[in-house]
């Protein structure tokens, strides 16, 4: 088969929107983790929520379990799991927080995040964990 064949301009098409739509993937994946993050940075509290911020916490809850599903990164279902904890789903929150620690051990955002979870939970085992694998992780925090 020669380059010019319609065959091949046919496989250079499939493949080009296929690229167009994992990269379409990526970029929504980005927003909705950057808008949910905004979300719950603005509205981070250690009392219960007002209902305003408990609309704006769970709208971001949904961003970001929904760009945790696009992300092969756990960052995103990392920072769902503190938005409901917020949110008063402490087990939920901490059932997502074991999770993302187990599916990616050496991310050590993933563990900060869960080590925040675990103080809030008051969960020692968890706590102390993911301080451990904090410290392996960044060597400098040891000193």
């Amino acid at each position: 088969m020669k380059p010019g064949n319609p065959l091949w301009r046919g496989l250079g098409a499939i493949a080009a929107v296929l690229v167009a739509a994992w990269l379409a993937q990526g970029l929504r994946a980005a927003v909705l983790e950057e808008r949910g993050r905004e979300q719950l940075n603005k509205n981070l509290t250690l009392t219960e929520p007002t209902p305003s911020q408990a609309r704006t916490l769970s709208r971001a809850a949904r961003d970001l379990d929904r760009a945790g599903w696009l992300n092969p990164d756990r960052v995103p279902r990392a920072y769902y799991a503190q938005t409901l904890l917020i949110l008063g789903e402490e087990d939920r929150s901490r059932e997502i927080a074991r999770e993302v620690t187990r599916a990616e051990p050496e991310n050590l955002e993933v563990w900060r995040i869960a080590g925040a979870i675990a103080l809030v939970l008051r969960d020692r085992r968890f706590q102390d964990e993911a301080t451990r694998h904090i410290r392996e992780l960044n060597p400098r925090l040891s000193r």
